[in-house]
């Protein structure tokens, strides 16, 4: 049977496979599972070429892959991950609409982007009083698409200047990451970074934002073998930026020897605790039900940049194997004691070191 909705791009097909010509007590227990419906494409127009990959994976699959960390002449890998001060509540609403004139946008777009913005009044209400309405002029929209693009827009001659002082940026709304090699740490790299960062803090502070330097953090990337990380501190305006040995950049935790050591315990605690509060809920839950929240809040954070875990041994990935396993039987209501490989087919789910192929190969 084939449930189906006009104008809806996927069809939910919940059809069980053929009968195995033969049956043993491990494809009969498979067999007595209930199945996820599974999405299936439904005839429609040839699909187009992809656009170009620009996303947080994107951003993330690049470290790994220009960090010159192998051959004996490897060089120095500096990344400067910025952090920036109340960075969406500060953007100045007036001075938006005219920054992106010179990016190809229409006249309709800015139009949209103008009308968005503007005449939007704001109050405080407290103990059952108000205080009285002023039009909002700082800020843009939060938990929406929108917010995260005007910001990106906002902030693009940023990307500019940066790329002037010979560095490589990567801005991504309020995560900006600034990275460039040197075969060696010498004075004058502390003296290009401390002169970027000196004029990244003053186009920022032109546009009312504010650049947090105690807060800003420098990642140190050796070559191959590793050497024991120099003392590399960068001054600026009084305030020192000094090397740590880890740092959270767009969701993944990095580290100077790129382990990932300190990333999977963090993925796996948050999960294990999202799995105690679906457990709790779980006998009130049918099985399609109870998916629904395993993929958002299981499997989706186990995906996420899977790929750069695709060199690590697999005794590594011990843990996100036990929080798979685990989601598997909370879907299926099943004990510890219950084989988990029929249950992890039936949901179409791979062990973590193919998922970490797989999406890598993407």
């Amino acid at each position: 049977k084939t449930l189906s909705r006009p104008h809806f791009p996927f069809q939910v097909s919940s059809r069980l496979p053929p009968a195995l010509p033969f049956q043993t007590p491990g494809t009969r227990r498979l067999h007595a599972l209930p199945r996820i419906p599974r999405l299936r494409l439904s005839p429609g127009p040839p699909p187009t070429r992809p656009p170009a990959p620009r996303s947080t994976e994107t951003a993330l699959s690049k470290v790994p892959r220009d960090l010159p960390l192998a051959g004996p002449d490897g060089s120095y890998s500096t990344p400067i991950l910025l952090d920036l001060s109340a960075a969406s509540d500060a953007v100045d609403r007036p001075l938006l609409p005219h920054t992106p004139s010179h990016l190809g946008f229409t006249d309709s777009v800015l139009a949209r982007f103008s009308s968005r913005l503007s005449g939007r009044p704001f109050s405080v209400s407290f103990a059952g009083s108000s205080s009285p309405s002023h039009p909002l002029t700082v800020g843009v929209p939060r938990g929406s698409v929108l917010g995260p693009l005007l910001f990106s827009i906002y902030t693009h001659p940023l990307g500019e200047l940066i790329r002037s002082h010979g560095f490589d940026p990567h801005l991504y709304a309020d995560d900006t990451r600034i990275s460039i090699s040197s075969p060696v740490l010498s004075p004058s790299l502390r003296a290009r970074i401390c002169s970027l960062l000196r004029d990244v803090s003053t186009r920022l502070s032109a546009r009312h934002l504010k650049l947090n330097m105690s807060q800003t953090e420098l990642l140190i990337f050796p070559p191959e073998p590793r050497p024991p990380l120099p003392d590399f501190p960068v001054t600026v305006d009084g305030t020192s930026v000094l090397p740590v040995p880890r740092a959270r950049n767009l969701g993944v935790v990095l580290d100077s020897a790129l382990s990932f050591a300190p990333h999977i315990p963090s993925v796996a605690k948050a999960c294990r605790s999202h799995l105690r509060d679906i457990a709790k809920m779980r006998p009130f839950l049918s099985v399609q039900t109870a998916f629904v929240p395993v993929q958002a809040l299981i499997i989706s954070p186990l995906d996420y940049r899977v790929s750069l875990l695709s060199d690590l041994p697999s005794s590594r990935l011990s843990p996100l194997r036990s929080i798979l396993q685990s989601a598997a039987r909370i879907v299926f209501l099943q004990k510890r004691s219950r084989r988990v490989t029929p249950l992890l087919k039936n949901l179409q789910w791979l062990p973590n070191d193919l998922r970490t192929k797989q999406n890598s190969s993407l």
